[in-house]
């Protein structure tokens, strides 16, 4: 990825407008208050509703129009499944993959609970043969039973607290005065370091110092050494931390059940997600409000398909109306369209032909070689 003040500085100069249109991942925007956004632009599917629901909104927030749009193709729900089967490894890899990360990074059972550790994915699965995006979901599952905590790539400021009581670090800083200016300043600008790991600003000490980074680390090593302060580095790396102390293989339990459940839950929200893109007849707000639970929206008559169906002059009511009459008649058997019109007996010929016209163009109904209609489904 990105060094973190590229990153930092591509998104400040985003959010106040210097750049129109910023390309990031899905996590971008996660607590960002930009209200003026026109477009979501997704290069992927969501795995689920509640995902692109989410990132959708992070457009328009200022209440004025603004468009997400997903941009996908046949390849792109194949992926998506294949991507869910490898998603739930088997209950045993899962097991494999905790005791493998324990040995690792060389924690004892009943032990390592709270500590952090930079992870390398890709390494530790070259290490153990495995997939590492089958590692990655067997690592999130640990994390959803609550036994370790995953921290993605993201810039991590650097940490210290104080180990000594009081009284103690006085007698250092009289003992070793070339340590007493910066321990002061810490005492001065970081409360709560007797008790907590506290975010310092290693680029504002250089300056206050007129320092360079490398004496900067040399003091905090050395202070590690004397075990005056703990000193953890800033960091772009992911991180994993052990929420508990580690378990023994046979204390490891993973119920079935529970993992049955979550598997059928993502794959029926995976399966609304793909009927949702794939929907040529239907209201996009009023697809996602239904799964949602609100089933009795209006049509925004905003989205692709209501510009569509706007074209042909029809209600709402009309439209729904129409195709509860032919969509029985033509599942039943295929016909020409004057039988068609001849058996739905609706009162408008006109009307019910731009139905008609409408069901094909957007695929709902085709035509074979011989002017025969089918319905599509």
């Amino acid at each position: 990825g990105l060094d973190s003040r590229v990153r930092d500085e591509r998104q400040k100069k985003w959010k106040e407008g210097y750049l129109r249109i910023i390309v990031a991942t899905n996590a971008f925007g996660m607590g960002i208050d930009k209200d003026n956004v026109r477009f979501v632009v997704h290069l992927d599917l969501p795995n689920n509703p509640e995902a692109y629901f989410q990132e959708a909104g992070r457009g328009g927030r200022d209440g004025k129009k603004a468009f997400s749009i997903i941009l996908w193709e046949d390849a792109d729900i194949n992926n998506l499944y294949k991507y869910f089967k490898l998603s739930y490894p088997p209950i045993e890899t899962i097991k494999q993959t905790y005791t493998a990360l324990g040995n690792y990074f060389q924690i004892a059972t009943g032990a390592g609970a709270g500590q952090n550790f930079t992870f390398n994915i890709i390494h530790f699965a070259k290490q153990y043969d495995k997939n590492p995006i089958v590692i990655y979901n067997s690592l999130k599952f640990l994390e959803n039973q609550g036994l370790i905590i995953m921290s993605d790539a993201m810039h991590r400021p650097s940490k210290i607290r104080i180990d000594m009581n009081g009284n103690d670090l006085y007698r250092f800083q009289v003992s070793h005065p070339s340590f007493d200016n910066l321990i002061k300043y810490f005492l001065r600008n970081h409360p709560g370091l007797y008790q907590n790991f506290v975010a310092i600003n290693e680029t504002h000490l250089l300056k206050t110092f007129n320092i360079t980074q490398e004496q900067l680390r040399s003091s905090l090593k050395k202070l590690v050494h004397l075990e005056v302060l703990s000193y953890e580095a800033e960091s772009n790396t992911p991180m994993i931390t052990f929420a508990i102390p580690r378990l023994a293989t046979k204390d490891f339990y993973i119920s079935k059940e529970v993992y049955d459940r979550r598997k059928t839950t993502a794959l029926t929200r995976l399966k609304a997600i793909i009927s949702y893109v794939e929907t040529e007849n239907k209201c996009r707000s009023q697809l996602l409000l239904s799964y949602f639970g609100e089933k009795d929206s209006k049509r925004c008559g905003q989205c692709d398909v209501c510009l569509e169906r706007n074209k042909t002059q029809l209600s709402e009511l009309e439209f729904d109306d129409i195709v509860k009459h032919i969509k029985p008649l033509l599942k039943n058997k295929p016909l020409a369209i004057d039988e068609l019109v001849f058996e739905t007996s609706y009162g408008d010929a006109n009307r019910l032909l731009q139905a008609i016209q409408w069901l094909q163009d957007n695929g709902k109904i085709t035509e074979d070689k011989d002017h025969i209609l089918h319905w599509a489904e």
